[in-house]
């Protein structure tokens, strides 16, 4: 699961992109504390709710001190995310 273009704010938000980076996110919830945010729903629509959640990961979980929301191909949010995924998956093939 790799993205091919930008997700965010202004970014090229094509559906596949998005849905992945939805995907990712849900996977990515574990890492939350409290209050862990709700589950996106994986529809690859960018919206206020996808843009949230990358803010929230970015902050929350990446420890930044502000958010771009904004999620672009082999940059260190996508690196951070891909943490979470399943075993048995490349990590290199399981990135935003």
């Amino acid at each position: 699961m790799v993205i091919a273009r930008s997700v965010g704010i202004a970014g090229r938000n094509d559906l596949t992109d998005v849905l992945v980076v939805q995907l990712l996110f849900n996977m990515n919830l574990p890492q939350f504390s409290a209050p862990v945010p709700k589950k996106l729903d994986t529809d690859g629509r960018i919206g206020s709710k996808t843009l949230k959640a990358i803010e929230a990961f970015e902050t929350r979980v990446m420890g930044l001190p502000e958010s771009d929301q904004m999620v672009a191909p082999a940059t260190p949010p996508s690196r951070r995310c891909s943490r979470a995924c399943p075993r048995g998956l490349r990590r290199r093939s399981c990135s935003w």
